[in-house]
């Protein structure tokens, strides 16, 4: 298994490479009225708009300000882009199947499988999914604000009618 691994608040964290977008810099990010409280902001990309989740804050940690250190890595979920602000990115790594443990947990009544690596006998790292950040709500709201974005003012404008 290729993944990509990064780090949050000096804990290393993976994500599978075929859950992986792009890799950016930390570019400005622009806040957006009424948000949802998870939503940093939004960034433009090469034309699109992509809605942006601090990973360190939606795990519970304070961030007050990013440095030229920290990424953005861009995945899909379901029909949005969408980024994911870490501390930096590590390096892509080839897991052995062997070093992988798997696991089940629950999250708001949903099922998840929660790896871990374990390296030179003693590293552990977790192979997160990008979905067990957001609930269904949320993934829902992303997709509907990146939509909106899209269309540009007309469509503003219907749903605020809505």
């Amino acid at each position: 298994m290729h993944v990509l691994t990064f780090e949050i608040t000096d804990q290393t964290y993976a994500v599978d490479i075929w859950e992986t977008h792009d890799v950016i810099a930390m570019i400005a990010i622009k806040p957006v009225l009424a948000a949802p409280g998870f939503l940093e902001g939004v960034i433009n990309l090469r034309g699109v708009v992509i809605p942006i989740i601090d990973l360190a804050k939606r795990m519970g940690y304070s961030r007050s300000y990013y440095t030229y250190g920290n990424r953005i890595i861009i995945s899909k979920l379901e029909s949005a882009l969408v980024g994911f602000v870490v501390d930096r990115v590590v390096e892509i790594l080839d897991l052995p199947s062997d070093s992988i443990r798997t696991s089940k947990i629950k999250v708001d009544g949903q099922e998840f499988s929660c790896d871990m690596a374990v390296l030179d006998g003693r590293e552990i790292i977790q192979i997160v999914r990008w979905e067990f950040f957001l609930n269904r709500r949320e993934l829902v709201q992303l997709s509907h604000l990146q939509s909106t974005l899209l269309a540009g003012p007309e469509a503003s404008s219907e749903s605020a009618r809505i």
